[in-house]
């Protein structure tokens, strides 16, 4: 029996080559114009919904936090999921293709715009690839949690209670 290369990254057989596709795009046509926006900055990443499947592989998203699938067909192209909100005015596919004069990695995304490869961005990893970001109540209960925490373990370790509010003076003030 012939062996299937596996990408333990993808863990789908023959698909190696996808893992070069993963990372940071821009759509250079609209920085520093009034049409620029946070639908042209992507990341394209594995999709969580992978696991045992071809199907839906990578997901397309937006620093805007729409996104979409990314189904590997040959190499360097892909088939865009239906839950693209293009899909229903013609973008099925995703090629990608190589800019010749910077030698830089280019997918062809909606309306034919060249989103091109970067290796740096506006926003974290964090905030494009979840839904996820800090808000003014997580910050204040998580405070909260890590006070609670030092005013309930500090006195065993700090017998002294001078010791202890020096101790949460520090914490408080320098932190």
């Amino acid at each position: 029996s012939e062996k299937m290369a596996v990408n333990y990254k993808t863990t789908t057989p023959s698909l190696h080559w996808v893992d070069k596709y993963l990372g940071y795009y821009e759509c250079r046509q609209y920085i520093g114009t009034p049409n620029e926006n946070s639908w042209h900055r992507v990341v394209v990443s594995q999709s969580r919904r992978h696991l045992g499947s071809s199907s839906n592989l990578l997901k397309w998203i937006n620093e805007a936090n729409h996104e979409w699938s990314l189904t590997p067909m040959a190499e360097g192209s892909f088939a865009v999921g239906k839950d693209c909100p293009y899909y229903p005015s013609g973008h099925t596919i995703c090629r990608s293709e190589v800019d010749e004069e910077e030698g830089v990695l280019v997918l062809v995304g909606p309306s034919n715009e060249r989103y091109y490869r970067t290796t740096t961005n506006t926003a974290t990893a964090a905030d494009i690839t979840t839904n996820n970001k800090a808000t003014p109540t997580t910050c204040v209960f998580l405070l909260l949690v890590i006070l609670l925490t030092i005013f309930t373990a500090a006195p065993l370790i700090f017998q002294s209670k001078f010791w202890f509010f020096l101790f949460i003076f520090i914490v408080i003030f320098f932190g």
